[in-house]
C-alpha cells in the first residue's frame, strides 16, 4: 500500500499496562503516550510537546490533563492545550490525539498509515494491525 493513507487500529498495549501513569509506546514508527481517563478510558496522544517537541511522556498526569514536564502546559485528552503557566494557552497550541479503546485485552489506537510494513518475518506486538475496530 502506498500514496493512500489508510486508517488501522494498532494493538500498542496490554491493557494492564496502561493506567493513571504515562506509558510511551509506538504505533509503527509513531511515538505515543498512553493514559487512562479519570474514567477509566484510555487515551492517545503524540508523545512529543506542541512547544518544544520533547516527550509528552515525561510529564504527569492531573485529572484528565497531561503536563508537559518542559513549560507546564497541561494538554487533555483531546489534545487541546487548555492551561499554560504564565497566561492562557496559546491558541494553536495542541497535539495529535488518536482515538483509542480496549479490546481482548489490548489498548488498541487508530492511526493513518500511508506505507504498511512488508510481510514476512517475525512482528512485536506494536506491530499488529488491523482495518477492522476491535470489537
Amino acid at each position: 500500500m502506498s500514496g493512500h493513507a489508510r486508517a488501522v487500529w494498532v494493538a500498542v498495549a496490554e491493557s494492564g499496562e496502561v493506567g493513571r501513569h504515562l506509558l510511551a509506546c509506538n504505533a509503527g514508527d509513531r511515538p505515543l503516550v498512553l493514559f487512562r481517563r479519570e474514567n477509566g478510558d484510555p487515551a492517545a496522544l503524540d508523545d512529543e510537546c506542541w512547544h518544544r517537541m520533547l516527550p509528552l511522556s515525561n510529564g504527569r498526569l492531573e485529572g484528565d490533563q497531561l503536563i508537559c514536564a518542559y513549560h507546564g502546559l497541561a494538554f487533555d485528552p483531546e489534545g487541546r492545550c487548555v492551561r499554560a503557566r504564565l497566561g492562557p494557552p496559546p491558541r494553536n497550541a495542541c497535539v495529535q490525539a488518536y482515538p483509542a479503546v480496549e479490546a481482548h485485552g489490548m489498548v488498541w489506537v487508530r492511526i493513518e498509515m500511508t506505507e504498511m510494513p512488508e510481510n514476512g518475518g517475525s512482528i512485536g506486538l506494536g506491530s499488529v494491525r488491523s482495518a477492522l475496530p476491535p470489537q
